[in-house]
């Protein structure tokens, strides 16, 4: 199945169902981006000209949702704009299955576009934040896995790297580690609630895992996976389920539909 690069949004969804990657990508179906999708969007647009120097006046005048004017104040007090001045910001990394860096989008197996990237002033954390719009604080594997190793294969000396997820309606954040140790061989981690996790392979195992990740989207034909999220995709009723599902139209059983 045609559905590469992979990004941390869209194994997200495979995981919960092939055939709704499948109709977006290979079918070129797109569901309605939903207001909130659409206020992430602008939130995350005035962070990115802020920290390139826009001043607030100018940015606040562009905000289409007054909440969106509550979420920035509350983050420039808890997170000084000012400070990430010298970060990257809105940095888009494409990378093979190898996390070898590419700059055509045709050859990448691999895309994540990271909101601010900076490095420790000793040069040895590379730190990886992500704003999130959401009202709900999850912790998500996928994407801090992913960050992480996108992140390291920017700057590939570095051996300990810092994933953030701040929540931008609860002045939360979610913090992971990622240390590499003998010779890439072995990536310790320590997720938000302190679990320590240790993976181990013949070669970095976070490239590793990137490859699998790849694979089976790639090898993947597309079948539905009815269940509960046929109903709750993310709040509502998957868009695909009764005009674009095979499993829905063949009768297969599906919970709560």
């Amino acid at each position: 199945m045609n559905v590469l690069p992979a990004s941390k949004s869209s194994y997200q969804d495979f995981s919960k169902c092939p055939r709704y990657i499948y109709n977006r990508r290979v079918l070129g179906i797109q569901p309605p981006i939903g207001e909130a999708a659409r206020m992430g969007v602008q939130f995350h647009r005035c962070i990115s000209e802020l920290i390139k120097g826009a001043s607030e006046e100018e940015v606040r005048k562009k905000i289409a949702w007054p909440v969106i004017n509550d979420w920035l104040t509350l983050t420039m007090f808890n997170k000084p704009l000012k400070e990430f001045r010298k970060a990257d910001s809105e940095i888009k990394v494409l990378a093979t299955r190898n996390l070898e860096l590419v700059t055509d989008p045709e050859q990448a197996d691999l895309i994540g576009i990271m909101d601010l990237v900076w490095l420790d002033k000793t040069n040895d954390i590379l730190h990886v934040l992500d704003f999130k719009t959401g009202r709900y604080e999850v912790d998500s594997v996928v994407e801090r896995h992913l960050y992480s190793a996108l992140g390291r294969t920017l700057q590939p000396h570095i051996k300990h790297v810092m994933f953030e997820l701040y929540y931008v309606q609860t002045n939360r954040s979610l913090i992971s580690s990622y240390s590499w140790t003998c010779k890439d061989k072995v990536v310790v981690i320590k997720d938000p609630h302190g679990k320590v996790e240790m993976l181990r392979d013949s070669i970095d195992p976070l490239a590793v895992w990137c490859n699998d990740i790849v694979e089976e989207m790639e090898t993947s034909e597309g079948d539905p996976n009815p269940g509960r999220h046929c109903r709750n995709w993310y709040g509502s009723q998957c868009y695909y389920l009764q005009e674009h599902c095979p499993a829905y139209k063949n009768g297969r059983k599906i919970k709560n539909a």
